[in-house]
């Protein structure tokens, strides 16, 4: 809109100072003193004209509109063991921009008061808990009726009305949102949702997980929609970091809506308003490709934005339908489950096998999945015995021509290795603990004999399986000794059930011909993983026993955004002829001297580990704290435990103690086999 617009937009004035206003404007007329009438009619003029200006500034929508407050967390003081103040640097301060497009004053006011009540006031809790859930909880955590009167005044003050209880939905429990509030799916393409959560007047929050078909973006977004009502007092905000740096340009999607995009090298936004309604996406702007931080380009969040539905118009919920619509999604959801476990269980052990494996979504995952055949009750009917290499998931069996789930392991199956005792008898042992539970293989199904629990160098005996709250299982305290015979009661049979991975179902187990534990070892992780091209390998004497230790970067990693795995170093030893793998694993790197490290990817975390024998220990850990930025360390044999404060450049030092070598990876195809 432009000034002549602007004038002729004024239908009930006179055409000449319409003419006499443009040639001022133009500079072809002379100032001259104007009569009293006509110097109000000019004045009426231009203060439209700034009154119209001004809805065009509010029009163009910026990050600045948005903006109702701002803090930065701050540290402690702290002291290092002399007394001294450690310094530390600063937390990046935290920009608040208001979820609603609108109503910043209130909000504001709303929390100045929340902050300035909370600083001069206890929680009592009687009193908090006579407080209705409309205002108790989200979004307005009322826990005083003083609260609840400022909370009403403060709506009544700028014409807002307050919302209802919020509803929490489960993601399975989805469809009862956009049914009650009479929308359809928020994104144009290929999502899943999450959990979420919407107040019987409309306004709503969701999760998804959206993917574009765009091979410059491959990667999954996590995203956060959030849906507003301007006309209800909602005091949510998002929060941006290093806000005076991020990058705003206003977008006009294919269907002429305007929007607002924003970014910077944390977060991505995307902002629509409406007259009655103001909607914020918000998403991470960057991934991360084995060790490289990519980060999105502006045309990846304009493709998002125009996926986006930002055209829907919630109406609010019954909530009897409401009720209902949540019932009906959760039976349906467990009759899918129960119709999912029918078909896992009952359609032989091959199908089994097979959804197994369709459950998962990586190479990796499937080259931890193992099963055993193996008549465990003596009937003559193999059972099968699905789990991971040295572990145990569940038990199946036949019955009348028809698989069944014959041994549930809940609650005793987490990291449990198994083996086979005389009688029939199913020893589960914690891979992480001493814990133990026996069971007898009976005809159709097992029976719990007995179990152990190893709790602070204190043992206790279980007569019943342990309860889903670990808290609630009973248990009896006994002594060594005691627990020591119980365990020596048990006898493994000499031969163990053979594994075989799931990928491979039906073939025979593959014969590893090499007598080297170390290449029987790299042998199974080719046949085991697709990746292993990538496996590499080195040989080096960690421990001065004159014996090298393996090492190897395989199955340790940590996934990037695209799934592939950035590799972790994990170490094997040999002990009486046998591999050996030490508990502990995940390092990044080697130092002088045979001294392990682990360091995190920010810097922040620093771990160094010596090995002793077969055993890997720590020998000291150095972090920075995420609240208060101070450096600490903590090392082993410490008597006094103590964790001293000091600055980074001190811990640098400590640091740099450790002298990190070239460690020379060789693929596991050059390993000398032999």
């Amino acid at each position: 809109m432009n000034t002549m617009d602007i004038l002729y937009g004024l239908n009930d004035v006179r055409d000449s100072y319409v003419i006499a206003a443009e040639e001022f404007r133009q500079g072809k007329r002379q100032v001259r003193r104007l009569p009293k009438k006509k110097l109000w009619l000019v004045a009426a003029i231009v203060a439209l004209a700034l009154l119209l200006v001004g809805c065009a500034v509010v029009y163009a929508l910026r990050l600045q509109d948005l903006k109702v407050g701002e803090y930065r967390y701050s540290a402690s003081t702290v002291y290092d063991e002399n007394g001294d103040a450690v310094p530390v640097s600063t937390h990046p301060l935290q920009t608040e921009l208001s979820t609603q497009g609108a109503n910043q004053q209130a909000l504001m006011e709303w929390r100045g008061y929340c902050q300035e009540y909370e600083e001069n006031n206890i929680l009592d809790e009687s009193e908090a808990a006579e407080i209705p859930e409309q205002y108790r909880w989200r979004p307005y955590g009322c826990y005083s009726w003083e609260m609840v009167q400022k909370l009403e005044d403060i709506a009544a003050k700028y014409n807002l009305k307050l919302l209802s209880s919020k509803v929490d939905c489960q993601s399975y429990e989805i469809s009862a949102l956009f049914e009650a509030l009479g929308i359809g799916p928020v994104f144009n393409g290929r999502c899943e949702y999450g959990s979420a959560s919407f107040y019987p007047e409309g306004p709503f929050e969701l999760s998804l997980t959206l993917t574009l078909e765009d091979t410059q973006w491959p990667y999954s977004n996590y995203v956060d929609y959030h849906y507003s009502k301007k006309a209800y007092f909602e005091p949510d905000v998002v929060v941006m970091s290093d806000f005076d740096n991020a990058v705003q340009w206003d977008y006009t999607r294919k269907d002429g809506r305007n929007v607002l995009l924003a970014m910077n090298q944390e977060k991505a936004f995307v902002f629509a308003n409406s007259a009655d309604a103001f909607i914020t996406v918000s998403l991470a702007s960057f991934k991360w490709n084995d060790t490289e931080k990519v980060e999105m380009p502006r045309a990846v969040l304009e493709e998002i934005a125009e996926r986006i539905d930002f055209d829907i118009q919630p109406g609010p919920a019954d909530m009897a339908q409401v009720s209902q619509l949540l019932s009906s999604a959760r039976e349906d959801y467990e009759a899918q489950r129960a119709q999912n476990d029918q078909a896992r269980y009952t359609q032989g052990y091959e199908s089994y096998i097979q959804n197994r494996l369709d459950s998962v979504g990586s190479d990796y995952d499937r080259g931890t999945m193992y099963y055993s055949l193996y008549d465990l009750n003596g009937d003559g009917v193999p059972e099968l015995l699905p789990g991971g290499k040295l572990t145990l998931w569940e038990i199946l069996s036949i019955r009348n021509g028809e698989s069944y789930l014959y041994g549930d392991l809940t609650g005793m199956s987490g990291f449990a290795c198994f083996e086979i005792c005389e009688n029939h008898v199913l020893a589960l042992k914690d891979y992480y603990s001493e814990n133990r539970f026996y069971l007898r293989a009976e005809a159709d199904g097992l029976t719990f004999l007995e179990g152990l629990w190893k709790i602070d160098d204190i043992w206790y005996s279980l007569p019943e399986r342990p309860a889903p709250n670990p808290r609630d299982s009973v248990k009896t305290e006994i002594t060594d000794e005691q627990a020591e015979a119980i365990i020596a009661s048990y006898v493994p049979l000499e031969n163990q059930p053979e594994r075989q991975l799931m990928k491979n179902w039906g073939e025979p187990v593959k014969t590893i011909p090499w007598t080297d534990p170390y290449a029987r070892y790299i042998g199974e992780m080719q046949d085991r993983f697709e990746d292993s091209g990538r496996f590499t390998y080195a040989l080096i004497d960690l421990n001065g026993d004159g014996i090298d230790e393996l090492l190897t970067k395989d199955v340790w990693a940590n996934p990037d955004d695209l799934g592939k795995p950035d590799y972790m170093l994990a170490v094997h030893t040999i002990v009486d002829g046998k591999l050996v793998t030490p508990k502990t694993s995940g390092f990044t790197g080697i130092c002088e001297n045979g001294i392990l490290m682990y360091q995190n990817r920010a810097g922040t975390e620093y771990e160094f580990f010596k090995m002793t024998g077969a055993e890997i220990v720590s020998i000291e850990r150095i972090w920075q704290d995420p609240l208060d930025l101070y450096w600490t360390r903590f090392v082993t044999g410490d008597t006094e435990q103590r964790e001293t404060a000091f600055s980074e450049e001190t811990a640098r030092g400590y640091i740099g103690a450790y002298k990190p070598v070239e460690l020379v990876m060789k693929p596991f195809a050059e390993y000398p086999f032999g």
